[in-house]
């Protein structure tokens, strides 16, 4: 892995210690040129002409089989979404809920895991199961607390694959595997997962992941995707249709529905300065090694723990070794709020970072193209203010 050359195709890293990709990734200047390309495609011919609308057609549907080479799925079970949000309310608005059904999920989940949880209750009478989660648990404590939990009304398991607020990353392969047992099903919030860890969704064998394509895989905002296995798409119904959800002949007598088509959760017009970003993205990030990024950003967290854990008064909250670590980094340091160190970090030191809460903390996002000096420097800057 070349990473200046890398760095030198993002423009934020000559200007910033950007350590902020888990909130938002800094788009590769490939990723703009395609948007302003497109852009200028449709300004000189025209954004309905008809080379232009075919163009966009093309765009989507090569997106669309980027992405599956990528996550190694079949382009018949992912379907373009705005971001992970909308991916996850797909999934919950459209399953068959009966009064009573349960839905298991953890305390440490973003709000658009618990919020879907707390509307469904409200429109079907489910009921929602939130297991207490550590920001550090050890895998086999989280997999012992899931099948306690399950019991024969069990719907649906509703998780993050790395939880945000502490980067640990979920034993998904073993809740899976005893979802699968027990005749339920899992969706899972990929935010923190595509394009920060290694992802074969195939091999993972979950039921539902949605994904955005703006945090780790560094595309623009307002992109995503969802991938349904094959076999559960005709069992989610569309809440918002278009036609692309029928097929259709002269008129609304003719119309005949489309239940194992993907694109039935698609709506119609939509952004293609963007999705040719996106693609633009994929074609970035394939130019590391199966593994690499992954590999890279565990190098980094682990130097970035020890760095921080020799600063008297600073303690770190995430996995400190083991499967649940990730590129997610958390810590809190004694005589500071994390939001009034997070601003002086980027007022002082021209460092990005940000702070979770419950429980209160600090996150760095270490990246595949962040640099050991870049995490000395983090670690030196806190070390001074502490002091």
């Amino acid at each position: 892995m070349d990473i200046e050359k890398l760095r030198s195709q993002i423009p934020v890293t000559q200007n910033v210690v950007y350590m902020n990709t888990g909130w938002s990734g800094p788009s590769p200047t490939p990723v703009m040129d395609a948007i302003i390309k497109r852009l200028e495609i449709e300004s000189t011919l025209g954004p309905a002409s008809p080379q232009v609308l075919e163009s966009g057609r093309a765009t989507r549907q090569d997106l669309r089989e980027a992405l599956a080479t990528f996550l190694h799925v079949s382009p018949l079970e992912l379907t373009l979404t705005q971001n992970t949000t909308e991916g996850q309310n797909i999934v919950m608005n459209g399953l068959d809920w009966k009064p009573g059904d349960e839905v298991i999920t953890f305390s440490l989940e973003h709000n658009s895991v618990l919020v879907p949880c707390y509307y469904l209750e409200r429109r079907h009478g489910t009921v929602t199961k939130v297991l207490p989660l550590e920001p550090a648990e050890d895998q086999e404590s989280i997999v012992a607390k899931v099948e306690a939990a399950i019991t024969p009304r069990t719907k649906l398991i509703f998780m993050s694959h790395i939880q945000f607020k502490s980067g640990l990353r979920m034993p998904i392969e073993q809740l899976q595997e005893l979802a699968r047992f027990k005749g339920v099903l899992t969706l899972i919030d990929g935010a923190q997962g595509v394009g920060h860890i290694d992802l074969d969704l195939r091999e993972l064998g979950v039921d539902f992941y949605a994904m955005p394509g703006h945090k780790w895989m560094m595309g623009p905002d307002g992109v995503g995707s969802l991938y349904i296995r094959e076999e559960l798409i005709p069992k989610v119904l569309p809440m918002k249709v278009s036609g692309h959800a029928v097929d259709s002949g002269h008129g609304y007598e003719d119309f005949v529905a489309k239940p194992q088509d993907i694109q039935k959760f698609e709506l119609t017009t939509t952004n293609d300065a963007l999705w040719s970003g996106y693609r633009a993205a994929i074609k970035f990030k394939e130019q590391l090694e199966v593994g690499e990024a992954e590999e890279r950003s565990l190098k980094l967290a682990s130097r970035a723990k020890a760095a921080l854990a020799a600063i008297p008064g600073a303690s770190i909250t995430s996995p400190l070794e083991g499967p649940g670590c990730t590129g997610l980094v958390t810590f809190s340091v004694a005589g500071w709020e994390p939001k009034e160190l997070v601003d002086a970090l980027e007022a002082q030191e021209e460092i990005s970072i940000r702070a979770v809460s419950d429980p209160a903390n600090v996150r760095m996002s270490l990246a595949f193209f962040n640099t050991e000096e870049e995490v000395d420097r983090v670690a030196d800057a806190v070390r001074r203010m502490v002091k």
